[in-house]
């Protein structure tokens, strides 16, 4: 195996445990960096956005862009704890439906920007965008929490079995060695 592989593979096991599938590993990792990397790129944008003359075309351009990569960065950063956890189809269906919660208000917010983000007339583009990316995120955000509690419990139940296993082996042993010794006696 390849250095990079190892490294990961070592990672992966020391707190997670033994992967079921490779790809989902190599998925997990891939997905928070591209994550981190997008927020990161998002956040340096819109800093870069105060540099030019506000209400510009080119500040209102940087900025959009700026708010599309953080829009998808957070996602993706929060559905990188999903993918690598053997977690059950229910958990992955709620992630993906928030994951595309969040790309419908990144849709709607370049449709919307910045001319139609706030009118007088009826909903403007900010309260839709708004709303339909915090219950996108709300719901990745919850189906991460249930896989990160799932995977706890499920370490916390193999732990106490096997810990059970060894007391019980231990209790043999000394119930031998007493009978062992008491015969010697």
């Amino acid at each position: 195996m390849s250095g990079y592989r190892a490294a990961f593979r070592s990672i992966y096991h020391d707190y997670i445990g033994e992967p079921d599938k490779e790809r989902d590993t190599y998925a997990g990792f891939g997905l928070f960096f591209a994550g981190i990397t997008l927020a990161i790129v998002g956040f340096c944008l819109f800093l870069y956005s105060n540099v030019l003359e506000s209400g510009s075309p080119l500040y209102w351009q940087i900025r959009e862009v700026a708010l599309v990569v953080g829009f998808v960065g957070l996602p993706s950063v929060l559905l990188s704890a999903v993918v690598p956890l053997a977690v059950g189809f229910k958990t992955r269906v709620v992630s993906g439906a928030g994951t595309l919660f969040c790309l419908a208000a990144t849709i709607i917010l370049v449709d919307v920007f910045p001319y139609a983000w706030t009118t007088s007339k009826g909903i403007n583009g900010s309260v839709w965008t708004i709303s339909v990316y915090a219950t996108g995120l709300v719901t990745v955000v919850a189906s991460t929490g249930a896989a990160l509690v799932a995977h706890y419990l499920e370490r916390a139940t193999t732990s106490s079995e096997s810990a059970e296993a060894v007391e019980s082996s231990e209790s043999e042993s000394e119930s031998v060695s007493k009978a062992d010794v008491d015969s010697d006696i």
